[in-house]
């Protein structure tokens, strides 16, 4: 493999967090380790994902590169991403000379640099792509774009951020290849309990952000709250540093519903599993593309049904599970109509999520998911053989 050392793979990624793409990198990891690969992973700061990743057999470096962002559209902020790129290519040069990968993985198209820092290097890249932001600008999608012309793979977790990454950028369709993301499951889901006595139990994790739709969750409960229906709403996760702001925003909504006490702002929390077991109904309400969607997923495997926006992928991500209800996007008499349905026939979606669960489990096992993760980065290192592409 010329000058470089075999066996070594640096992985790069913008998050210290434990969100969705976040997740999916612990199984990537997992998966490259599994092959025999040393793995090293790049994060921008410390945080809960740094020891998950090395409990998984990844190294943890820290180097913080400028992430790709709609604020760039703004002439001061683009020259400060400019002037701050210029800068992390040089660390990123002497990180890679330091670790001397046999391939780069880039674990989102938000951090272009890593790309431009490989092949100044000659090192081969796989850009592993979980964003889909039909909604953006053309001139941001084809900025996330771009970069991938000069990976020698990109892999996707669905056919429908494929679809979105070639509308801007067609030429990449033939070194695109898609790879449901690995999601794993509690080791064991309690049963729904048989009838829904007392409040009905209803659980939204994620981000709180606006196209996580957390304030569509409230606006739902309202309309349940005001049809008579006992409904508690716990949210879990928090908002990104610096939107403070939107958490209020969110606490005032709750103070001014009918029932306020029914609401639980419960923070970031990890594992999530005992908070599905506590659930009755999970809810999945985006208001924007979801490129896949591993929340919905989480909550078949924690053996619940669930609410899911019809945008994006989250359709594909549930396809064929029963216990799934899709509705409207950013709309909370939709939403609410949803949990309605659920509790409405609850032993029929009580039977059904038994039967999904195991689907579900068996269609995006984190091992398959691994195996074929570390199959597509094994392809692209010179003197192996060759992966063919898989949609």
């Amino acid at each position: 493999m010329n000058h470089q050392e075999p066996g070594t793979i640096l992985v790069a990624h913008p998050s210290p967090e434990l969100y969705g793409s976040d997740r999916v990198l612990i199984e990537s990891v997992a998966g490259l380790a599994a092959r025999g690969f040393r793995v090293v992973a790049t994060l921008p700061k410390t945080g809960p994902l740094a020891p998950v990743l090395e409990a998984a057999g990844a190294q943890v470096d820290l180097m913080d590169v400028p992430v790709l962002r709609k604020s760039l559209l703004r002439p001061r902020a683009f020259a400060r991403f400019v002037k701050d790129s210029a800068q992390a290519l040089a660390q990123g040069y002497k990180l890679l000379g330091r670790h001397r990968p046999a391939a780069v993985v880039v674990n989102t198209a938000t951090i272009p640099l890593w790309i431009l820092t490989a092949k100044l290097r000659r090192i081969p890249v796989l850009l592993h792509v979980h964003e889909s932001e039909r909604n953006a600008p053309r001139v941001l999608r084809l900025a996330l774009a771009l970069p991938g012309t000069l990976c020698r793979k990109v892999v996707l977790n669905s056919d429908y951020s494929t679809e979105s990454l070639t509308q801007v950028a067609p030429w990449l369709k033939g070194k695109s290849t898609v790879i449901y993301n690995g999601v794993p499951g509690p080791e064991s889901a309690a049963a729904p309990r048989p009838a829904l006595d007392g409040p009905v139990r209803v659980l939204f994790v994620g981000r709180l952000s606006e196209r996580k739709g957390a304030h569509v969750a409230l606006d739902a409960l309202k309309l349940l709250q005001e049809q008579g229906l006992d409904i508690q709403l716990d949210l879990l996760g928090a908002v990104f540093e610096g939107y403070e702001w939107f958490e209020q925003k969110l606490r005032e909504q709750a103070a001014a519903l009918p029932d306020p006490s029914r609401v639980n702002f419960l923070g970031f929390d990890n594992p999530v599993w005992p908070h599905y077991a506590a659930c009755d109904i999970a809810i999945v309400p985006s208001t924007v593309d979801e490129p896949f969607g591993n929340t919905a997923v989480e909550a078949v495997l924690a053996h619940r049904p669930v609410v899911v926006s019809r945008i994006g992928g989250l359709p594909e991500a549930v396809r064929g599970l029963d216990s799934a209800v899709l509705v409207d996007p950013d709309d909370a008499a939709a939403l609410a109509d949803g949990i309605s349905s659920i509790i409405g026939n609850w032993e029929e979606f009580r039977r059904r999520s038994a039967a999904d669960r195991q689907e579900a489990a068996r269609r995006y096992d984190p091992q398959t998911y691994g195996s074929s993760f570390a199959d597509q980065v094994q392809g692209i290192i010179p003197g192996s053989a060759p992966v063919p592409s898989a949609s």
